[in-house]
Order: structure tokens, then C-alpha cells, then sequence
């Protein structure tokens, strides 16, 4: 892997990194013009919650990975900004109550989500319906990751 870009390389929880330049035009495009509490659910090393962060100065940036390495941890060392980082699953259930949110809360919701194929557990079906998106694959134990973490987004903002 020597010489290969951080946003092209694969870990084995599924996840890709977002680079800055990529992050920043994401948040930039996003339209929200006001944001008093913002979600970055599998935050990896915190490119597009640092990009929230300038772009919403006022705003409370919480971070959720699983890995208690994640880089994102570090936004709270940077001082100006309001960071809460939290370790856990980004497909639990009852993640706003561990995080401390209420449902329908946050302003904005980034993400990047793995792109696997999770072992299905029988909440993900509640965070599907819950979200309206429990009709969108013939078969509800297909559901890959990313349509979970969409659909965990959309309870949560």
C-alpha cells in the first residue's frame, strides 16, 4: 500500500477515508445554512467534521466511530469548536440516548459510511422503518451499510 492515497485505501471494518479537499466540497454543497448541532456518524480521522466545523462555527460537532483510535478524536484538542466525540456503534439503536441527542435534533448530518454488507440485527429493521426506507430492498436483511447509516441519519437530524 506505500504511495496509495488515504482516501483509496480500505481497512477491514469497510471503511474509506474522506481527504479535505473532497470533505470540503461536500459540506460546502450541503443546504444548510444554519446549524446549532451537527452529526458526522463513522468519523474515521474527522475530515468532513472538521469541514462542518468551519463552515458552522457556532455549531456542536458530535463524532461517533466505532474504533477507539479514530483520528477524530484529535477535533477536540483543536480548541475554538465545540466537539464531542463518542465511541460506539453508529448502528445502535438507541445512539441518541448514548450520545446524549434527542431524535430529530441535529441541523446536519455528515457521513461516510463502510461499505459492507453488516451482520443483520434485528433493530436494524426499526431504524429502517422509523426512517421510511424499510420498503426500499426486496429483502430487509440485504441492506448494506450505507442505506443503515442514511437511515440512522435521518432519525437522528
Amino acid at each position: 500500500m506505500a504511495g496509495e492515497s488515504l482516501s483509496k485505501r480500505r481497512d477491514v471494518l469497510g471503511r474509506y477515508y474522506t481527504s479535505d479537499p473532497v470533505s470540503a466540497l461536500l459540506v460546502r454543497a450541503m443546504d444548510v445554512t444554519t446549524a446549532h448541532t451537527v452529526l458526522d456518524l463513522g468519523s474515521g480521522d474527522g475530515a468532513l467534521a472538521a469541514q462542518a466545523s468551519i463552515r458552522w462555527r457556532e455549531a456542536c460537532i458530535h463524532t461517533v466511530d466505532i474504533d477507539e483510535q479514530a483520528g477524530c478524536r484529535r477535533l477536540a484538542d483543536l480548541g475554538g469548536m465545540t466537539f464531542k466525540h463518542h465511541v460506539g456503534d453508529a448502528l445502535d439503536y438507541k445512539l441518541h440516548e448514548r450520545i446524549g441527542l434527542k431524535l430529530g435534533s441535529a441541523c446536519a448530518a455528515v457521513c461516510n459510511p463502510p461499505y459492507i454488507r453488516p451482520r443483520w440485527q434485528r433493530h436494524f429493521g426499526s431504524i429502517l422503518e422509523e426512517a421510511g426506507l424499510s420498503d426500499v430492498l426486496p429483502k430487509l436483511g440485504d441492506a448494506p451499510a450505507d442505506l443503515l447509516f442514511i437511515a440512522q441519519v435521518e432519525d437522528l437530524d
